[in-house]
């Protein structure tokens, strides 16, 4: 039962329904994405769960999986050693409106998790008890995380890292994760901003970080985001291998923190901050 999406949108995708009641084209989703083109398309993913019991891996370039909201749940099934969803190598994917539910410590992955990929959004999504991290995303350029919903990870909220260059995280929720809310390290051209990260480092271990820049963290702006009572510091610089980045018109502030902004990278801008 293919959607329809106009004349526009059906010349430029494939699109595949899956449903677990049966009234889709599929009730798997790793199903769909594999019956799609190799020129990639698009799966729509009706409400109901989705228990996996391996993780959905994505074949091809260019290929969308809508949910219709939180009501589209995507969670593990019996083992929970297996991340959700996986792409390597894969450009312009595309993930958004779906409610990713996690088993916690025993999961040795991220929830969702880009590798080597350029030009892929994450936006819309529900995060919950992810181990490594809610959103991992290594060696890729120029990817999106926004408008998420991210608490309760026994890892961190969201990573980037890796090789790769240029990407934004903005407009995000990121809460009550055990280690730091948005952790960034060996990479460059980063800009980090609008988003309301609070009460990470859960665990009170004074260890991680509400936004923290580890390791070769190059050109990149960390600006106009609410950092509330992350244990630790609100934001963090952690070393003089960062270099040339901005922290601007942040408000940091809580009680329960050892600090608000701490900056130990080369030459730093920072300005118009409001911290407490």
């Amino acid at each position: 039962m293919a959607m329809n999406l106009g004349n526009w949108a059906s010349r430029s995708v494939a699109t595949l329904v899956v449903a677990t009641d049966g009234t889709g084209d599929f009730t798997d989703i790793q199903t769909a994405i594999d019956a799609l083109p190799a020129t990639g398309g698009c799966v729509y993913i009706k409400e109901g769960t989705y228990a996996l019991t391996a993780t959905i891996t994505i074949p091809n370039d260019n290929i969308s999986l809508l949910g219709c909201g939180a009501s589209t749940i995507i969670t593990h099934s019996g083992t929970p050693n297996i991340g959700l969803i996986y792409a390597t190598n894969k450009d312009r994917i595309l993930i958004t409106n779906i409610r990713f539910i996690g088993w916690g410590s025993p999961i040795a992955f991220a929830l969702v998790r880009l590798d080597a990929t350029v030009e892929s959004i994450i936006d819309g999504c529900w995060f919950f008890s992810g181990d490594t991290a809610a959103i991992f995303i290594t060696g890729s350029s120029n990817c999106i995380v926004t408008n998420n919903h991210i608490s309760g990870n026994v890892g961190r909220g969201i990573m980037m890292s890796g090789s790769g260059t240029g990407g934004i995280i903005s407009s995000n929720t990121v809460g009550l994760c055990d280690k730091d809310g948005i952790y960034i390290a060996d990479t460059s051209r980063i800009i980090i901003v609008s988003n309301y990260v609070y009460d990470n480092d859960f665990g009170d271990t004074a260890t991680y970080d509400g936004i923290r820049f580890n390791d070769d963290v190059d050109y990149s702006l960390i600006g106009n985001n609410i950092c509330k009572d992350n244990d630790r510091y609100d934001i963090n610089i952690v070393n003089n291998t960062s270099d040339r980045n901005i922290i601007v018109s942040n408000n940091c502030y809580g009680t329960d923190h050892v600090g608000a902004i701490n900056n130990v990278g080369t030459n730093t801008q920072i300005a118009h901050n409001i911290t407490a």
